[in-house]
């Protein structure tokens, strides 16, 4: 549609009534100068909010943005406002000659037809001519030769998408070799059905089309509207815009009717969702049983959505583990989330993969994109055999193997890393391991090789460790609280404690005083967590531990005397409980401080007291010391504080005695053995507490 002129200066300028006797006549003049007009302030665009523009009404936003360079103008609107027709001749070449001795520039490193001043734009060459100019002969040439796409590139404004030499050759001598018989699936040439005049109007676009124009997910109309274009715009690290996954190498070479952009394919029709290809493609067959039975077939097939799906063909599914395939096809506990691993709700072409990229699949788990110095791409380390099979509404790529994400790997795959290869062999060796992977919603805390070293005769209660070791449902460390209980499937209570100065999400996490030293790994069924000492149950109670040693009777009967017998005994605490053994007492006591203490209720109180906590501590829960003697300190039962610590050669103390032995724990609580007794604190002689006074109680 022409447009209203209006003179300039002493420039002879077409007005439409002028034209109106002339309107059937082609407008195609040798040269088009494009005035650039008066900048308004509206006209002024800023290069990274291009919708907004620099008004004097934004002042801070207009001064925060100013020191960054401002988008040439020829990509801003009102480019073509004013059209003068000049004699090709003298005057062309006059006033091409004063451009450049003002200031040339070359708008594409493919033609040197456009040149830029500081009121005006000159090109001089036709598209035709551009293409010749940008070396596209090849497809040229087979454009001419088709009478009506000829004609309308003479008479029309059009954008080209234009495969190089090298690509159409290679397209145009395979499509003779078949004799149009081109599968859609497959070759990278094959990429077309019908004739080489359907093919050309796939590149041929109306309008004058500028990289800049295009945005993610755009749909664009071809001449002949039989495939659907879509664009889709990656920017990290670069950016990248392609055109049905076909990347724009050149962009923009303008032409006096229209523009031209390379790609570097030639674009392939698209005319069927990726969820009809994959059920008419007879290489997909196994693949597209297990996607129909979870039910990611249909929603490949929604035109309103878009997707990239990764595919196995059936001869490379040949070479993978029959037993796997065998619980896909039977119905595998995780099988909904591996065939939703393989699809992506947004189109990726494999143009927008540079080096690594992660991003979410269907089933919420995270893929890990990457392309290698050899220009190999893969996902999660699978290699993309065959790359941007276009659909409707997304891409197809065909790899080497099953996407099997960590998080959805069976619990015995993941286990067999080798700090818990041990357990697998032991599950193996009493055939538990086939329960362990069907296990659902459950917590797995897996000791490591070495804590399972520490038990001789391991391979004898195979059992009784495997249902000591796995809970429901799946927790997760940020779910547990502090002296929380919880049920194995030995139907015995562990406790969780959580240690450090931090909240829940960030504390040390033990459980029955094992190191969670590894945690939170999803697999299907549930979670992993590494614990570096095997897990038992408790005993009832903390009294009985002492009855079962013949190395507590003098702490035992002090107890007794004391009268706490019946807390100790009734109470669920939870205590700590700090016991000297016998031969302890004989070294520090004399006889007559032992008689007095056994048979002196308020004295074996007062001692007692001292050695009890009232909370749960293990040995893992004390931190070592800091440089600056920030010590840990917890308050016994007669109310005095006992500072502890872990030196660094890994020895624990509580207050002036080491602990002897760790960790003997109780449903209500847990005693430590220590090698000194710890004398309760006399009443203050002064106002005026010891400095030290701390570390000698």
């Amino acid at each position: 549609m022409l447009e209203s002129f209006e003179a300039i200066g002493d420039d002879f300028v077409v007005r439409d009534d002028d034209l109106k006797e002339s309107a059937s006549e082609t407008f195609n003049p040798p040269v088009v100068v494009v005035d650039k007009g008066a900048e308004t302030e509206d006209s002024i665009r800023d290069p990274f909010f291009p919708l907004w523009s620099t008004r004097r009404d934004r002042p801070f936003k207009s001064w925060i943005f100013n020191f960054r360079r401002q988008e040439p103008w020829w990509k801003g609107p009102n480019v073509c406002v004013e059209r003068k027709v000049i004699d090709g001749s003298t005057e062309m070449k006059k006033d091409v000659q004063n451009l450049t001795s003002r200031s040339s520039f070359t708008f594409s490193s493919q033609t040197t037809h456009c040149f830029e001043s500081e009121t005006s734009y000159v090109c001089s060459t036709h598209i035709k001519e551009t293409l010749k100019d940008m070396g596209m002969t090849r497809f040229l040439e087979t454009l001419e030769s088709f009478q009506k796409l000829a004609s309308v590139i003479d008479n029309e404004n059009v954008t080209v998408f234009s495969p190089p030499n090298d690509a159409w050759i290679d397209f145009t001598g395979y499509y003779n070799k078949k004799e149009n018989e081109i599968p859609i699936m497959g070759n990278e040439r094959s990429v077309a059905r019908g004739s080489l005049e359907n093919v050309i109007n796939r590149h041929l676009f109306v309008g004058m089309i500028k990289s800049g124009d295009l945005d993610d997910g755009q749909i664009l109309t071809s001449l002949n509207n039989q495939s659907k274009t879509i664009v889709n715009v990656y920017t990290i690290p670069k950016k990248v815009v392609t055109i049905n996954c076909a990347p724009i190498i050149t962009a923009n070479t303008h032409a006096t009717n229209g523009m031209v952009h390379i790609i570097d394919r030639v674009l392939p029709q698209v005319n069927a969702t990726i969820g009809d290809i994959i059920e008419k493609e007879p290489r997909f067959s196994f693949f597209r049983e297990l996607m129909k039975k979870s039910g990611v077939l249909q929603k490949l097939k929604n035109q309103d959505n878009h997707f990239t799906a990764f595919i196995p063909t059936d001869d490379i599914l040949k070479k993978v583990d029959p037993n796997l395939l065998e619980k896909l096809r039977k119905g595998h506990p995780c099988f909904n989330s591996i065939v939703e691993s393989h699809i992506i709700e947004k189109i990726f072409c494999t143009s927008g993969i540079f080096n690594q990229i992660k991003i979410n699949s269907m089933a919420s788990h995270s893929l890990t994109l990457k392309r290698n110095y050899e220009q190999k791409l893969f996902v999660e380390d699978i290699e993309i055999l065959e790359r941007d099979m276009m659909g409707t509404n997304g891409v197809i790529h065909v790899i080497g193997n099953v996407v099997i994400p960590e998080t959805v790997k069976p619990v015995s795959k993941v286990l067999q890393n080798s700090i818990t290869s041990e357990f697998v062999k032991l599950l193996n060796k009493s055939n538990l391991l086939d329960d362990l992977d069907a296990k659902l919603n459950a917590t797995f805390f897996i000791p490591t090789n070495d804590a399972l070293k520490q038990l001789k005769n391991a391979a004898n209660r195979t059992e009784e460790i495997y249902n000591n070791h796995i809970f429901t449902p799946k927790m997760k460390t940020d779910n547990f609280y502090n002296n929380e209980m919880i049920e194995s499937l030995s139907g015995k209570s562990m406790r969780i404690n959580l240690y450090g100065l931090f909240p829940e999400p960030l504390a040390r996490t033990n459980i029955q005083c094992s190191n969670v030293i590894y945690q939170n790994r999803d697999v299907c069924g549930g979670v992993i967590h590494v614990v570096d000492k095997l897990i038992f149950p408790s005993e009832e109670n903390v009294l009985k531990i002492l009855d079962s040693s013949e190395n507590f009777t003098i702490f035992r009967k002090i107890v007794k005397v004391s009268g706490m017998e019946s807390k100790l005994k009734g109470e669920s605490g939870p205590f700590t409980l700090l016991v000297p053994k016998d031969e302890v007492f004989r070294q520090l006591m004399t006889k007559e401080q032992l008689y007095n203490i056994t048979n002196d209720p308020k004295k074996a109180v007062k001692l007692i007291q001292k050695h009890i906590l009232p909370e749960f501590v293990c040995c893992s829960g004390v931190s070592q010391m800091p440089l600056l003697f920030s010590l840990q300190q917890f308050r016994a039962l007669d109310g005095s504080s006992i500072s502890s610590y872990r030196d660094f050669e890994g020895k624990i103390k509580f207050g002036p005695a080491n602990v002897r032995q760790c960790d003997l724990i109780a449903e209500n609580g847990i005693i430590h053995v220590i090698d000194k007794i710890l004398q309760p604190r006399k009443p203050p002689t002064s106002s005026i507490t010891p400095f030290f006074h701390i570390f000698m109680n």
